[in-house]
């Protein structure tokens, strides 16, 4: 669930997940200096999500995503410490961007979840019917909804989080939706968080 957050400054220790701040999508980010040095300067757990070469969907590799970091200005001893994650791209994004209440795919993500399964097609075909409702489409069928690409204890490390990156109706409405099925708490820094739209001035915790 997303929170309002406080001011975010030098007590927080929690973990900061970092969405797709990557070559390939934030070359000409200007923010992109200013959140690796703060960073540099945060005392607690960072995980990196990107899309990189085990999934394919991205020319990045881990190697270049690591470069693009520190020629930004993060501490390399940061870098060493933080868990980098290939996410994979788009295990929601079908349901997400055909318009399907959000509500509606967390429910199915923890059906999936009970049942031990990571594709929705593995779920009896009646069962996942039933918990989709009026919003029934035979698509469906055709794109499910994934999960598994980051693994639960890796999930667990996000609880309480502070959340940044993008785009912000993208990848990082995504995971943020993927946190919320698994009732992980966290909060979105509006000053860190890119979208190929106009958006008003940030809002909203700041570190």
């Amino acid at each position: 669930m997303e929170r309002a957050a406080t001011a975010m400054d030098g007590k927080f220790r929690g973990p900061i997940v970092v969405v797709d701040v990557q070559p390939f999508y934030c070359t000409h980010w200007d923010r992109t200096p200013d959140l690796m040095s703060r960073l540099s300067a945060h005392r607690g757990p960072v995980c990196f999500l990107v899309n990189a070469e085990e999934t394919g969907v991205c020319p990045d590799t881990r190697a270049e995503c690591h470069d693009f970091w520190m020629e930004n200005g993060l501490e390399e001893d940061v870098l060493i410490g933080a868990r980098v994650i290939d996410k994979g791209y788009g295990f929601l994004r079908a349901w997400m961007d055909l318009g399907v209440d959000p509500d509606v795919t967390i429910a199915v993500i923890r059906r999936m979840r009970d049942e031990g399964v990571t594709d929705s097609r593995d779920l009896d075909e009646d069962v996942l019917r039933g918990i989709v409702g009026d919003e029934w489409q035979d698509w469906m069928l055709d794109d499910p909804v994934m999960i598994g690409s980051i693994s639960d204890p890796d999930l667990e490390g996000m609880r309480g989080a502070r959340i940044c990156g993008g785009a912000r109706d993208e990848c990082l409405a995504e995971v943020e939706l993927l946190l919320r099925a698994y009732d992980i708490p966290f909060e979105r820094v509006e000053e860190f968080v890119y979208s190929d739209l106009p958006t008003a001035a940030p809002s909203g915790p700041r570190w």
